[in-house]
């Protein structure tokens, strides 16, 4: 691929002017906003030109140094707003290394693009403070070729940003919602000569038909949950249908004695719990952006998966308001979990490992497997 560094040549187009009028805090703070939402507004619109509907995986913006700073996070929340306000089919990456610094001599760095999913454009910038003023580079790079498709451009007075930076993430017109946990286990029984025995439930385990499954949830706060499987093949069951829960109560998906039971072979399913301070209604928009993943060809068993990841994170970043705010766990959480021993209806005695859950304002647990 061809390395992207700054002095790389591509079409620039300087979109907006930014100044801010020197007034008290709340109108400096409102009318900065409006002025970096205008911006915002423009980038985004440009980024749309280029796009024609494909997926764009958002890397953020960092500064001269390859950071993350109060003022390229800023810089973040205005424009996947502006994105997402606009259309464009935003994705965000499953990649350990987004959290880490980038390389001062590329724009976006080939190792987070590199092996994203066929079809799918990366977008990321850099915030450049040169004293009373700051350039803001926004590209849009096409990984298949490792070319540039497009690049904009805006300037805007520092000091203006450095008001929004100080502005919490959410904005002071509403908190972000407070971090969640919750004690999650997953159970799944086997059936074999009349006896009935657990069998594990792990990322890549492999079922077999007529196996059972069963999600308890025990959340430390009132929070909505939520419960599914979907297929390779595009199905959707359901586990635990969504509900607003209260602390420290057990919940069943799908009930107490009830259980779903895995019937289709050759197939890999992934199991998404979800915990939420709320939950949209209509998710005829989230079925309909899995089932095109599925029917387009790029979710084949387990490739693919974290564009499953990336539209759970969109659909529920949107219905908070905050993209940002939605973490997608594959990795079983750090913090130590007890066993606990589950006596079911049947008499059968099962031991689980707990995963404790903490984060968010949004988290998803997310577990693949198959069944054959």
């Amino acid at each position: 691929m061809i390395p992207l560094t700054r002095g790389l040549s591509a079409p620039l187009a300087l979109l907006a002017l930014i100044g801010v009028a020197a007034c008290g805090r709340p109108a400096r703070l409102a009318g900065a906003a409006a002025q970096i939402e205008g911006a915002a507004e423009a980038l985004a619109a440009r980024v749309g030109q280029c796009t024609a509907g494909r997926a764009v995986v958002w890397y953020g913006v960092r500064d001269d140094a390859g950071l993350a700073d109060p003022a390229t996070r800023a810089w973040d929340r205005h424009l996947v707003s502006a994105l997402t306000a606009a259309g464009t089919d935003l994705v965000w990456p499953d990649t350990a290394g987004t959290g880490a610094s980038w390389a001062k001599e590329e724009s976006v760095p080939q190792r987070l693009w590199r092996t994203q999913a066929t079809g799918t454009l990366a977008v990321g910038g850099r915030w450049s403070p040169q004293g009373e003023w700051g350039y803001l580079r926004l590209l849009v790079i096409d990984p298949a070729g490792g070319t540039v498709a497009t690049v904009a451009s805006v300037r805007a007075r520092c000091d203006l940003i450095r008001t929004l930076a100080e502005r919490p993430a959410g904005g002071d017109e509403r908190a972000r919602p407070a971090a969640l946990s919750a004690e999650v286990h997953r159970l799944a029984l086997r059936s074999e000569g009349g006896l009935t025995r657990a069998v594990e439930l792990a990322p890549e385990a492999v079922l077999q038909p007529g196996d059972r499954l069963q999600v308890r949830v025990r959340l430390r706060q009132d929070a909505y949950v939520w419960a599914f499987l979907y297929s390779s093949g595009g199905l959707v069951t359901d586990v635990l249908s969504s509900r607003r829960v209260f602390a420290d109560r057990w919940e069943y998906g799908p009930g107490q004695d009830t259980w779903v039971t895995l019937g289709e072979e050759v197939q890999v399913y992934t199991l998404y719990i979800v915990l939420a301070p709320r939950l949209p209604d209509d998710r005829s928009e989230l079925w309909q952006r899995l089932a095109e993943r599925v029917e387009q060809g790029q979710v084949v068993r387990y490739s693919g998966l974290d564009l499953l990841d990336a539209e759970m994170r969109s659909f529920l970043g949107r219905a908070v308001g905050d993209a940002g705010a939605v973490v997608v766990l594959r990795q079983a959480p750090d913090e130590p979990a007890p066993r606990t021993d589950f006596l079911l209806a049947d008499g059968t005695k099962v031991s689980s490992q707990a995963e404790i859950l903490t984060g968010g304002p949004v988290l998803v647990r997310a577990i693949s497997f198959s069944v054959q």
